[in-house]
């Protein structure tokens, strides 16, 4: 391929023609073999934005990134606020969110109202829909096409439903079904329809959620559209609650898991529980999904329905008990509290139902640094290849898999880990705080030396624990001098 401005210029034309004939896939292999490095800089955003709509995000990201040096930003660099946005909606789409919000903070909203629209997406993700909300409100305010505004609407809609306004969001998703029905925006209109059907199937009107769920169908008659996705999640609820049998859901948990859609295999769970509630499946769902936003939604959903108790067993829970949090292990047989293995494996146990790429484990791990597509990926697949090392060394009854990209927990028969509602730090010293907690062994007062002996530590890492308890109020130091003793404080 030639390189040069008219040329690249030429090339985003025939792909922007290919993309409305419904034929981007065909544009994959040209530019996945793209030399991104002879792109020009004013060229970089179109072609960007190309990859983004066909779903070659990473390559994406690879062209725009030129623009985007994270370690200039702030200096007088003459990025645009529409490479800023569409830096940041990328970064959404690999799971980079934490990063993807860094980005949108950089541009200014009365230039790029479009900020408000991809920041309350971005909640979408964490099930934060109460901090979307305000967003969509905002951006709603703005100037912008019709369907523009359809699209923001039916997302205002879909947070009210949520949140359990099912009225509001009956309202709103409503009128944009009108509008989208009378202006012939027929997959739009299908849209609101499938939000509707799960509207009144969550108010308990079932017979009006079957007749949005077949207007539904009439439309999205192709089985392969996402859309059709979510129309078969209804269909397999139907026929659930219609024969008192979870196999229509069961088996549509089975192509969600095979498509990846992992939110949407979470709430088929969620569902099961309305067709038959099981208290062990509750738990599992309660306290296996790690957001907030969501366990409120199971509240809501299931009638007030709270845990009773607040750990869940993942595994056989008549074998080996592994608690991340309590640490009850010794070092020499697992792995050492508080440094990356342990780190990572915590970090994988959180979600029961959502596994994680590489691009989500690395914001989870480093929280406070910046996704690089060259380096982060490297360091994330060094801490999975030592943890593996680690496991196969020690025979830890744990196995880091990967499938289609995605990393998870496997564990073995005899194993099970004890998962817990609040799920505390485990990095560093923290870890050290938590077994002291959890172990009951500390609810009096302690000296520094009976610490040391109990977590078998050297003196000098017990005073570095100790002072980092006192400093950030874990510990309450009592007295002074060889008369100093210290107390776990209560969360």
């Amino acid at each position: 391929m030639k390189y040069g401005q008219s040329d690249i210029k030429e090339f985003i034309k025939t792909c922007e023609r290919a993309i409305q004939e419904g034929d981007g896939p065909s544009l994959k292999s040209k530019l996945t073999r793209l030399n991104s490095a002879k792109v020009p800089g004013s060229l970089r955003l179109p072609l960007s934005n190309i990859c983004r709509r066909i779903g070659l995000v990473k390559t994406g990201i690879r062209i725009l990134s030129p623009r985007i040096s994270m370690k200039k930003l702030g200096t007088e660099l003459d990025t645009t606020d529409a490479e800023l946005l569409e830096y940041a909606v990328q970064l959404q789409r690999i799971g980079a969110n934490a990063n993807s919000h860094q980005v949108l903070d950089m541009i200014d909203s009365n230039r790029s109202p479009k900020v408000y629209l991809h920041k309350a997406l971005g909640y979408f993700h964490t099930w934060d829909h109460l901090k979307a909300i305000p967003l969509l409100k905002e951006y709603l305010k703005t100037e912008m096409t019709n369907y523009e505004l359809l699209i923001a609407r039916l997302n205002l809609a879909l947070c009210f439903c949520i949140l359990g306004d099912y009225d509001e969001s009956a309202k709103l998703a409503q009128l944009c079904a009108e509008e989208t029905l009378q202006t012939n925006k027929l997959r739009l209109h299908a849209n609101c329809l499938e939000l509707l059907t799960q509207i009144h199937i969550l108010k308990g009107d079932l017979k009006s959620a079957r007749n949005y769920h077949k207007g539904a169908i009439k439309i999205l008659t192709s089985n392969q559209t996402f859309d059709g996705f979510y129309v078969r999640k209804w269909q397999a609820f139907f026929e659930s609650i219609e024969t008192s049998n979870l196999g229509p859901l069961d088996k549509f948990q089975k192509e969600a898991q095979s498509c990846s859609y992992w939110e949407a295999y979470r709430d088929a769970e969620l569902f099961k529980l309305l067709v038959q509630f099981d208290d062990n499946r509750f738990h599992r769902l309660y306290i296996g999904s790690p957001y907030q936003g969501y366990r409120d939604r199971i509240t809501r959903c299931l009638n007030g329905q709270r845990p009773n108790q607040d750990y869940y067993y993942s595994g056989n829970s008549k074998g080996q008990v592994i608690d991340l949090y309590a640490c009850n292990w010794q070092e020499d047989d697992f792995f050492p509290m508080g440094k990356n293995t342990h780190q990572l494996i915590e970090t994988l146990s959180r979600d029961l139902f959502r596994p994680h790429r590489i691009e989500e484990l690395f914001s989870l791990l480093y929280p406070n640094e910046f996704y690089d597509l060259d380096t982060s990926p490297t360091r994330v697949y060094k801490a999975i290849s030592r943890a593996n090392s680690q496991i196969e060394e020690k025979q830890i009854p744990i196995s880091i898999v990967q499938n289609n990209g995605f990393y998870s927990l496997s564990l073995d028969d005899g194993v099970c880990l004890k998962l817990h509602l609040q799920a505390p730090r485990v990095d560093g010293h923290e870890a050290y705080i938590n077994k002291m907690k959890y172990s009951n062994q500390f609810d009096d007062l302690f000296s520094s030396s009976e610490m040391s002996r109990w977590l078998k530590i050297k003196s000098s890492m017990t005073r570095d624990i100790l002072h980092y308890g006192v400093q950030h109020s874990k510990i309450e130091k009592i007295g002074s001098g060889p008369g100093t003793y210290y107390k776990l404080r209560v969360a």
